[in-house]
């Protein structure tokens, strides 16, 4: 997947906005908070919808996400 970028409009809210790719059925929004030790699937979203809100983080903590195109 590629055009992975993330916005973040507030200290406990970010916005992870990706490049669509062909002939998927959606995505599976994974986070991790541990440096990538462990990933939790937080959210999965249909085919068209290139973007994710994750609310209710907390401030200062470093997160980090995968985007998995699923079909």
């Amino acid at each position: 997947m590629t055009g992975l970028s993330i916005i973040k409009p507030s200290t406990t809210q970010l916005v992870i906005d990706w490049t669509e790719t062909t002939g998927e059925t959606g995505y599976r929004i994974q986070r991790s908070s541990d440096g990538g030790a462990t990933y939790t699937t937080i959210a999965t979203v249909g085919a068209n919808v290139p973007s994710y809100t994750d609310s209710g983080l907390t401030s200062g903590l470093a997160y980090s996400y995968i985007v998995t195109p699923t079909e």
